[in-house]
């Protein structure tokens, strides 16, 4: 160095083989400086001597703000230790400002337009400067001070170590690759480069910083070239599209210069060929006619609740059902799987299966509240109490879900089958465990058993009086069995040995199976044939005149019976139907699927079956 009192060394920025660099302070001026040496008897090559000269020579005719100034090189009197003084440029590395995380689509387009605006300077010298290393490392981010910019991030661009400023000379070597590979131009690894290198590697290094990632990180397609997935979408047009142009592989696709690459970025990349706005259009078109589809009721429907932005609903599965009828192809959609109505019919309970219950008000369509937490998962019934309180069985607990939250949990073990709220808001629950079958009450979320055990395996489908005092279930075998809670006896009703579903009302039950709906058990008097009827659900409304089934031939669909048939098989929905309920009037019915909406009907209203 030349006089050591001139600049006093503060600390260390790095080292290597045969060079180190320091922040140090100017002994005259007090001015922060970077002091470069080079240890010239530990270089390995020449090539690091004349990189390292060559920075000195380009910075000699350098002025800008946003860059470095040489303030003096020297050698030491044995010519053995090479010296480079340079001003200090504050600033952030961009390498650190990518561990915040990604960046706003502003703060990306900003420093855009100053590494443009900067490369524009650059690349106008005689003869051009190309640095060859843009990379987040050698760009830095400041705050400005002063001027109109105050408080803004600027962009500082350091170490012109790699610069190149001829365009022509001797065939390239593999000494002339130099960079930070990630951000590196293809063309560089071939030892060749010109300005349309730049601007490939600050491309990258703002496509790394508004994703939050670096650029070795991000995906890339079968060519090579970075993938832009969801964190770019919420960059604007012209943003995205000159980032793009700037990273393309081959040289000649990306902007011939800096202020092409600008003016691309102020005016946006050429929209898309009519073809391609075509089908945008079309399928935006789809997207708007299948919302509006799903909010113009059908004959006897009084209400659709949630869907799309609503309740339960979340669009990309609204979106599979609109194209697919498939809610579930490519996401989670909130199936429900419960429903039940509230003593006077005026509100409506819903759960699905991944943990959410709201209560809706059913005269205005509307959600009253919700709770959503896993212990909620996979619900097995679903009581809602005059007071607007939920009861929620599954997994082996009966939790009560009010407003406010969770409230008294009590473990009762085993499998709910079946369920029934009593006038006094007592929820009786069928269950089957190691002890059997068995009826219980859970009064004040303490388990009282209501009659005996039944010793019976798992049952395929069960079913409990409103009143809580029957009970019937669908044997393994296929037979149906009816049990009056504290009797010791069984009843084996005439119903069909395949049967498929049971359910029961105040004064009688329906049973499916096989292509036949049985009415009015115990007697069985009353038999229909329907084809329609081989279901996977059932229900019946408590006056015991009307029934719900999903058939499985067609599971988007609910199917109202009488006893004298089919009254209608129209109550259709986008997705598998998944839960029934009928008010307790029996004039509403509540039908639950897939596709994340439940559907109110008016069954007097509803139109009579095709015949």
């Amino acid at each position: 160095m030349s006089p050591s009192d001139q600049y006093e060394v503060l600390r260390s920025l790095g080292s290597g083989a045969a060079a180190s660099t320091w922040q140090g302070r100017s002994q005259r001026t007090g001015e922060l400086v970077v002091i470069k040496e080079m240890r010239l008897v530990e270089v390995q090559g020449w090539d690091a001597v004349a990189m390292f000269e060559r920075e000195a020579e380009v910075l000699r005719g350098l002025d800008h703000p946003t860059i470095p100034r040489l303030i003096e090189a020297f050698a030491d009197t044995q010519g053995t230790l090479q010296t480079l003084v340079l001003s200090w440029v504050e600033g952030q590395p961009l390498r650190e400002r990518m561990d915040q995380g990604p960046a706003t689509a502003a703060e990306v387009a900003s420093l855009l337009t100053q590494g443009l605006e900067l490369l524009m300077w650059l690349h106008g010298r005689v003869p051009p400067v190309v640095h060859r290393d843009i990379s987040p490392q050698n760009l830095l981010v400041a705050n400005a001070t002063v001027g109109a910019t105050a408080g803004r991030p600027q962009l500082r661009l350091i170490d012109f170590g790699a610069v190149k400023t001829a365009m022509s000379g001797p065939t390239p070597t593999a000494a002339d690759t130099v960079g930070t590979f990630g951000y590196l131009a293809p063309e560089q690894l071939l030892g060749q480069a010109d300005p349309r290198s730049d601007l490939y590697g600050l491309g990258m290094s703002l496509i790394a910083l508004a994703a939050g990632k670096d650029a070795l990180d991000l995906p890339k397609d079968g060519n090579g070239r970075v993938r832009f997935g969801w964190w770019a979408m919420r960059l604007p047009y012209a943003l995205r599209g000159t980032l793009r142009a700037m990273t393309e592989l081959a040289p000649d696709r990306r902007p011939a210069h800096a202020a092409a690459a600008l003016q691309l970025l102020r005016q946006g990349p050429p929209r898309g060929p009519l073809v391609a706005k075509s089908i945008a259009l079309l399928v935006a078109f789809a997207l708007l006619a299948g919302y509006v589809a799903t909010r113009v009721p059908a004959q006897g429907e009084v209400a659709t609740l949630g869907g799309w932005f609503s309740g339960h609903g979340s669009m990309l599965p609204a979106v599979m059902a609109t194209f697919t009828r498939r809610p579930r192809l490519l996401g989670a959609a909130a199936v429900v799987v419960q429903v039940a109505f509230s003593p006077d019919g005026r509100r409506l309970a819903s759960a699905t299966e991944d943990g959410e219950v709201i209560v809706w008000d059913v005269p205005a369509g509307q959600e009253l509240w919700r709770v959503t937490t896993p212990q909620l998962r996979a619900p097995q019934w679903l009581g809602l109490r005059g007071d607007g309180t939920v009861v929620w069985a599954g997994a082996g607990k009966v939790v009560e879900v009010a407003q406010s939250g969770l409230g008294a949990q009590q473990s009762i073990g085993g499998t709910v089958l079946a369920g029934t709220l009593l006038a006094n808001g007592v929820p009786h629950l069928v269950k089957h465990g190691p002890e059997g079958l068995s009826v219980i009450a859970v009064e004040r979320m303490g388990v009282q058993l209501r009659g005996l055990r039944l010793r019976e395996r798992q049952p395929d489908a069960a079913s409990i009086s409103p009143d809580g005092t029957r009970i019937a279930w669908v044997r393994a075998s296929g037979g149906v069995r009816i049990w009056q809670v504290g009797s010791k006896e069984e009843e084996s009703p005439a119903a069909p040995k395949l049967s498929s579903a049971v359910a029961l009302a105040r004064d009688g039950a329906v049973v499916t199976c096989f292509g036949h709906v049985w009415w009015g058990l115990p007697e069985g008097t009353k038999v229909y044939e329907d084809f329609a009827s081989t279901a996977h659900l059932v229900t019946i409304a408590p006056a015991g005149r009307l029934a719900a089934t999903t058939p499985l031939y067609a599971t988007r669909t609910a199917v109202l019976h009488t006893p004298a048939g089919v009254a209608s098989d129209r109550l259709a929905h986008r997705g598998r139907v998944s839960s029934l309920a009928f008010s307790p009037d029996g004039t509403l019915l509540a039908v639950g699927a897939e596709d994340q909406r439940i559907k109110l009907w008016r069954v007097a209203d509803v139109p009579p079956a095709v015949p």
